[in-house]
Parts: C-alpha cells; structure tokens; sequence
C-alpha cells in the first residue's frame, strides 16, 4: 500500500498493513437490510458462518444520506457495523478530552515501528507537546518491524515488560501467543467491559467485533487498534472489460473470458502481446488465489466447523479442489503473466500499475483516490478505470469475502501491575486519549501536530504534515489510534465510493472461525506448512505436477503438524466456548 503524506486524506488501513493512523474514526452505525442479505446467503450456503449474523441491527440512518456530524460536518453514516462513515466536510475541531489523562510520571511504551526513528525528545517538539499533553514522560521503544518479533522475546526472556505492550503476533512475533497463554498480560476485561468501560468514553465507541476479535482464549489481553473489518476484493481493469463487451464479469465463467481476454485480446491497441490476465503473490495454500478465486468458489476462511464440532480444513473441502483446477486451467490457456510464479507483492502491483495486467489484488482501498494504485496508472492513462469483483458462484449465488479481524494488534499492560489499579486506570486513560475522535482538537494534534511547525493549511483549508512534521511524529503512538473514519478533502465523493465498495464486501463477509484460538503445533511448525502449500500449489497450477498430487501433499501436511493443528484448535475451541 503506498504512503499518503497527507495525513488528513483518510485511507482504510486493513489488518495485514499498516500505515501511521491514515484512516481514523468516526461511530459505526448499522441497519437491518445488508445484514439480512448476508442472512440470506448464508441460509443458502448453510456451512458458511457470515459475521453479520450475530450483528444485531441499530441506527436510523439511510445508506447514502447525508446527516450533520460533530463540529459542522457533513457525514453519510454506514449502515453496517466494520465500515466507517464518510465525511464530506471535515469538522471544526472541538475539544472531547477534559484535562490530562497522566499522573506526572513516566510510561514506558514498546512498539512496532515503520518509518525512519523520530528525532530526541530534547530535539523534537512533537514528542514534548505530546508529553505535556499526556501528562506523563514517554518512554517509548520503537522497533522496527522486521526486529519486532526478536525484541519481543527479549522482553520476555528478560521478564521487565513496559507499561504498554504493542502485542501483534502476526507481525513475526508469534511468541506473544505463549506469553499470552503463559499469563504475561493482564485480564482487562473487568476494566473494557459493561459500566466500567463508560470512563473511558473514547475506548467505549469502539465496535464490538474489535473487541472480540482482540480477544485471545477469549480473554481481552489488550486494547485494540481499531481498523474497519473489510475484506479484499480484486480489483481489475472496467475499461479493459468494457472494450471487450464484458462490463461487470461475474462468476468463474465470465471473469476467466476476461481474464483471457487480457491475454489475446490487445486490450492497449499497440497490436504486440504484452498484456496478460493477472499476476500473483499470494503464499501458503492459497498462492495465486488473488482474492477472486476462492471467493467464487466459496473456499472455506482456513477452517469449516462441522456440525459436531469438528475442523475441516480449506484445503480438504471440494470447493479448494475446483479452485485449484480453475487455476490450473487458467495457467495453461495462458491468462496468467509469464513471469508470475516469482512474482512478489511489488512486482504484480507495478504489472498492473504498467498496464501489463487486467487484475490485481490488494489493500481494498488501495485503489481508491489520487495516490492510490488507480490514481498511478491514470498518471500513464488518464481514461483508465478500475473496478472490483464481486464474486459470484458457478450456481448464479454470491461468492464469499474473507472478512478482516478488525484491528492491527492490540495494546496489552503486564500482569505484574494488575496490583496497582490506580496505575492500569492511568494507563487505560492515557489510551482513551489516544483514541480522541476524528476532527477533535486532540485528534488534530495527534494526527498533524502543532499547526505552523508540524503542518500548515493547504488551499482547502486542511492541515498536511511538513517534512518535519513527518519526521517528528514518526512512530511515537503509532501503535495505536481510535475509531475509523473516511476522509477524502481533495474529493468527498472518493470515500462515499469506497464506502460503498466496503458495504458490498462486508454484506459478503465470512469470519475465520479459528480467529484468536491458540495452537502451539501451528507456532511451531505453521511456517513448514505454509511453505509446503506455496510450493504444492505453484507445481500443480504451473502443470509440473499433476493435479492428483494434491492429494499426496494433503496427507503430508496431516502426518507434518496439521493433524496435531486441528486437534489442539479444536480443543481450544471447546474450551472457549
């Protein structure tokens, strides 16, 4: 995903990325009519768990409708809970924070970093203002990420953790799991829960999916960093599709005519075979899914539960085996780019960003705004358009969208201060701080500093980060922010796209029914089977191996750890419950 400087142009931030709080918050309101759509499909797919199903309906407003926000502002509310509100005017600040949340002490702080390290505090006055502002001294350790997960074992190894623990396992620190397990963390839920959380009004807007899936072993070890709970969709070339008479492709039929097409049918005029269908990235099991393919096909989000109770994992399911024959098919008519196989992330987003191929997938905001992967192919070709895929099954019956988990990590407080209740209170306000709401005078600190240092007006009046603003700011509380919001100031109407875009693939949503379950097998050995998948995968699509052959790397992935897998999530499932 690309980097906005523009800190007031908001862009969703999906749980697999992370850019310093682009995206930031607004209240989720939600209706009956998409969760009854999800409802319906999931009756008609019985083996699916859509997460709007336990989403009970609130709010009034109509999708589409513009309604008058805080500070001045104009807001289209999102009629489904995960998908932010749109603002189209941004606000007046206002102040929503009465005092200061610390005690005058010093908070140490450890997180993830990925931008470069700000300057000292003697020499930055983003970090001095944001101390007065917090009434405390901020130690904070910012690592980055690709030493995140070691220096995460260091402070477990050592046992003197900081007050704040930034607590992502999926950023190559899955050692937080037995930390977690072994009682590292303090239980926060007596504190974020019913009455209790009410002091904490900032935190309290936060969406219940967030919540519960930051919660692990079912119990809340951290507060969350907030992201909406979208999935991603492919994206692809409408023009591309229009010139080929084939608008709005839908189902495995449609889109692999597209897709060929790409290939055959000189979709730039230039008369020379350099176009292609798409490339690829994707790892594990699901390498060149490309986010279309498993979803026409309605592949399971890594496990089914069976009626009693039981796993069945994606790569067992019939619907994996027909998606991996499609791929296989759409490889030798040659849809795929030639040199897709050792494609990384990089390489298939510039493929497509060049105009070599039709689709491409990603970040599912990514596509959207002046920066973004359509806004620079448009800078080449100023008539290009993209559009999503909605997928739809063989059957004419929606597809599926893997439904993000709602936050990147969550921020945890050492069970050795569970004694000091006056000091967890302090550390729990110093986070309700850091969530202030979108467009608050808080929020405009945290976000863009000291206006005329850190940041000045553009010519619509919105605040943008100078360089030393950038620089300042770095990662000092990036690891957290509060509720989601979609602001778009060049273009208002960027984000009522996207969120529209994010309604369709949240009314589609499925959840990872393994989601926050603790498997010891799969730290240990879960980086083998994800590379045993890669490798199965891209034999079988590219045709060195047969397909039959993936019947034998199943039951390798049984007798090497995903048997013993299964078992123990399956335990940890009965447990939770």
């Amino acid at each position: 995903m690309t980097q906005d400087n523009d800190v007031t142009s908001r862009s969703i931030i999906l749980p697999t990325s992370r850019k310093p709080r682009a995206i930031n918050r607004r209240s989720l309101l939600r209706t009956a009519s998409v969760g009854a759509a999800a409802a319906g499909a999931a009756a008609a797919f019985p083996r699916i768990t859509f997460a709007q199903d336990s989403t009970p309906a609130a709010g009034t407003a109509a999708a589409g409708t513009p309604v008058a926000g805080p500070g001045g502002s104009q807001i289209i509310p999102s009629p489904i809970e995960g998908v932010p509100d749109v603002y189209l005017s941004a606000p007046e600040p206002f102040v929503s924070y009465d005092g200061v949340p610390g005690s005058g002490g010093t908070v140490r702080v450890f997180t993830i970093g990925y931008n470069p390290p700000p300057p000292a505090r003697d020499q930055n006055q983003y970090w001095q203002e944001l101390e007065r502002r917090l009434g405390v001294t901020w130690e904070v350790d910012i690592t980055p990420q690709p030493n995140y997960g070691e220096k995460s074992a260091a402070y477990f190894a050592g046992g003197d953790l900081p007050d704040l623990f930034y607590l992502n396992p999926e950023q190559n620190a899955s050692q937080q799991y037995q930390a977690m397990a072994q009682g590292a963390f303090l239980d926060l839920t007596p504190y974020v829960t019913g009455d209790a959380l009410q002091q904490f009004p900032n935190l309290a807007t936060f969406p219940q999916y967030a919540w519960d899936n930051s919660k692990f072993q079912g119990v809340q070890y951290g507060v969350p960093n907030v992201q909406p709970n979208i999935g991603n969709l492919g994206f692809y070339r409408s023009d591309w599709a229009e010139r080929f008479g084939l608008a709005n492709p839908q189902g495995p039929d449609q889109v692999r005519e597209f897709l060929l097409a790409c290939t055959t049918g000189d979709p730039n005029g230039n008369g020379n075979p350099d176009t292609w269908g798409s490339g690829r990235f994707e790892n594990g099991w699901r390498a060149w899914d490309n986010a279309i393919m498993s979803q026409m096909h309605r592949v399971p989000f890594n496990w089914r539960v069976n009626e009693d109770g039981s796993l069945t994992n994606q790569i067992e399911t019939d619907e994996y085996r027909q998606m991996i024959q499609y791929q296989r098919d759409l490889f030798a008519a040659g849809a795929y780019h030639p040199d897709a196989a050792g494609m990384t992330f990089s390489d298939a987003q510039n493929t497509f960003i060049a105009g070599e191929t039709g689709h491409h997938y990603e970040g599912f905001p990514s596509f959207f705004g002046p920066s973004s992967v359509t806004g620079r192919i448009q800078l080449n070709e100023p008539t290009a358009s993209t559009t999503y895929f909605l997928p739809v099954g063989a059957d004419g019956q929606p597809g599926v969208v893997y439904n993000g988990v709602g936050h990147f990590g969550y921020v945890g407080i050492p069970a050795s201060l569970g004694g000091d209740e006056e000091r967890v209170l302090e550390l729990l306000r110093i986070l309700d701080y850091l969530a202030s709401p979108f467009g608050s005078e808080e929020d405009t600190f945290l976000e863009s500093g000291i206006e005329g240092v850190h940041s000045a007006r553009n010519a619509d009046g919105n605040l943008v980060l100078n360089d030393q603003g950038r620089a300042e700011r770095g990662d000092l509380i990036g690891m957290f922010s509060g509720l989601p919001a979609i602001f778009y100031p060049e273009d208002p109407q960027i984000g009522v796209r996207l969120q529209t875009g994010g309604i369709a693939s949240r009314s589609l949503g499925i959840d990872d029914p393994t989601q926050g379950l603790y498997s010891a097998a799969n730290i240990e050995l879960g980086a083998q089977l994800t590379q045993l998948g890669t490798d199965t995968v891209t034999a079988i699509i590219t045709g060195r191996e047969a397909f039959e052959s993936l019947d034998a790397a199943i039951e390798e992935w049984r007798s090497r750890g995903g048997d013993q897998v299964r078992q123990e999530l399956q335990e940890a499932m009965q447990q939770s419950s």
